[in-house]
Parts: structure tokens; sequence; C-alpha cells
């Protein structure tokens, strides 16, 4: 591939760091333009750094260079077990970056010399994270047999609606532990079945639901009628399980929504979500964040009715009989 300037790919070094965190964090601010309900911590360079340091002084990660000027870096995470027994790469959204004008095709550069020290492991996926606006790059990605995996999307809660809805909302209890084990077992069947594929299990479910019972960032609601328990909602300060752009003081994050097989599409879903949104509005939140696994159909029409997705996640599956074979030759 011909950039017009011949272009170097070495292995990262510290002196690389501060142009590459300016080089994402440039792109960020981009990104909070389009997206102003982005936190702004994230245009902050010694956030930035922090992040991007830990990465490529824990793991291997390249650098693309032009006239000793960085124009591109990539980096991964090895994550056991990803999405499956074998080991992965999770390639986070602040863990690449490639200068406007060299998109899309210098990130085939950067992966072809990453592959060099990631093939020993050796690793059976990839998953890397991308900003929303970067259409034009994971076309890219999937015309190079990346797949979907999960989109994560963002509310603003000046958005909050204060009309009433048909359920009623309110904080679980100990009380409330047999229809809250029910439900949360009906969505792990659910779950390990077509489409989704989670690999959840019904003892795995009940220890987190004990967890979020306990842990003081969490808070589980419920939607009754008729005095039945009919939906379930966790909301999350920490917000683990969303992509880092979202991650902040001022957002609260849904870690689980789940509805009664039988009630499905009856607004119990919406309810929870609207009550959330004025809850954490009244408590200084100015906004939700929610990550669906794009191959859950309900909850991909739930999430885009809502939420604007401002950071998808793609994957690639590789044969794991050629990786085997590549470390052994």
């Amino acid at each position: 591939m011909d950039f017009g300037q011949e272009v170097t790919i070495r292995k990262v070094k510290d002196e690389d760091i501060p142009a590459m965190v300016r080089l994402f964090t440039s792109q960020y601010r981009h990104h909070v333009m389009e997206n102003p309900i982005l936190p702004h911590r994230y245009l902050d360079l010694a956030v930035n750094e922090e992040m991007i340091r830990w990465l490529f002084e824990n793991y291997d990660g390249v650098v693309a260079l032009v006239d000793e000027e960085v124009v591109g870096y990539m980096g991964g995470i090895i994550v056991p077990h990803f999405k499956g027994t074998g080991t992965g790469i999770y390639t986070p959204e602040w863990g690449h970056c490639v200068d406007s004008r060299y998109i899309p095709h210098l990130y085939d550069f950067l992966l072809y010399h990453l592959d060099q020290y990631w093939r020993d492991i050796p690793y059976y996926r990839h998953g890397i994270s991308f900003l929303g606006e970067q259409n034009h790059v994971m076309k890219h990605f999937f015309m190079s047999g990346y797949g979907l995996s999960v989109v994560d999307g963002l509310v603003p809660t000046s958005e909050a609606q204060y009309t009433s809805g048909k359920y009623e909302i309110r904080m679980a209890n100990v009380y409330d532990w047999n229809a809250l084990i029910a439900l949360v077992q009906d969505y792990g069947d659910m779950a390990r079945s077509y489409p989704l594929y989670l690999n959840l299990h019904p003892e795995q479910l009940v220890e987190e639901l004990e967890e979020d019972l306990q842990d003081p960032l969490t808070t589980l609601w419920v939607a009754e009628r008729n005095r039945k328990i009919v939906g379930i909602l966790k909301t999350t300060e920490a917000c683990k399980e969303s992509c880092t752009i979202v991650r902040d003081r001022k957002t609260l994050g849904i870690g689980l929504l789940v509805v009664h097989p039988s009630l499905r599409r009856m607004g119990i879903g919406t309810d929870l979500l609207k009550h959330i949104i004025r809850w954490a509005n009244q408590r200084g939140f100015e906004r939700v964040t929610y990550a669906i696994e794009t191959a859950n159909v309900a909850g991909r029409n739930f999430f885009f009715k809502y939420f604007s997705p401002v950071c998808f996640t793609l994957i690639r599956y590789f044969d794991d009989r050629v990786m085997e074979n590549r470390r052994n030759s």
C-alpha cells in the first residue's frame, strides 16, 4: 500500500507515548463534538496518558511513524477465555488510533506487525472497539472478517420524563429473592440459546445476584404489577461492563435488564428505563449508559429506540488449528 511516504512501524517506546496520547485525545475531541453528552474527562491528556501508558507498559504494541511523526499505534490486552475457551486479544477504543490521513489501510500494517508479537501466545480471536463516528474504519474491518459484537450507548438524563407508567417501579429487597432468581434464571436460559449463545450458568447468575444486593455501587430495581415482579433492571455506578469512554462519576450504567418471557413488548422495560433516567437525573448523573450484545434482537431494538450509540466493538475469530500450528512452527 502506497501512502506517498515511507511508513516505519516498530515496537512502542516510552518516548512515543506523549504523541500517541495527543493523537487519541484529538480524535476523542472530535467524537465529543459529534456527541456532546460524552464525558469530557477523556479530553484530559493526563487521564489518557495514564491509560495508554499502562497498556503499553504491560502488553506489546506497535507505533507507525512518518518522518519521525507518530501517525498511528495499536496494542491489546491478553484475555484468557475470551468469548470461548481460548485466549484472545482485546484492543480498547483508546488502545489504537490512526491519523485520518492514513485511514483505513494503515490499520492493516499495524495488525500485520502486531501479529508477529501475538502469534506465540497464541490467540484465537481479536476484539477491537471503535469510537462511534469511525464508520469508514469499521467498514474496512467488516470487509477484513470482523463482525459486530457489542454496542455501547448513552441517553442524557436531561431527557427524563415525569409521567407515570403502567408498572410500579421500586428498589429490590431481600424479600424479592425468589422472584429475582426465577427471572434471572429465565434470562440465563434465553441467553444460552439462539441467537445469543452466551456462557451464562445458573450458579454464576445467582452468585452475581447475591453480590449485587450487597454492592453499595449497585442497585436492583423491580417492576411490579398486581404485586407480581415482572421485570428487573440493575444500575451500577462502576460501569465495569461498559466501554471506557462512557465511564465517569456522572455516568450511571445499566448492567442487566430482564423482563418476564411472557410479558415482553408490553412496556415493562420502557417503564423501568424511564424511572431510572428520572432517578439518575435527580441524583446529579448526566447520562445513563447501556451495552447491548447485538445478537440480542429484542434487546437491540429496545437499545436503538432510546440510546445513541457511541462505541462499537467488533470481533474476529480465527481457526484454532492455524493458530496452534503457527506457534509450533
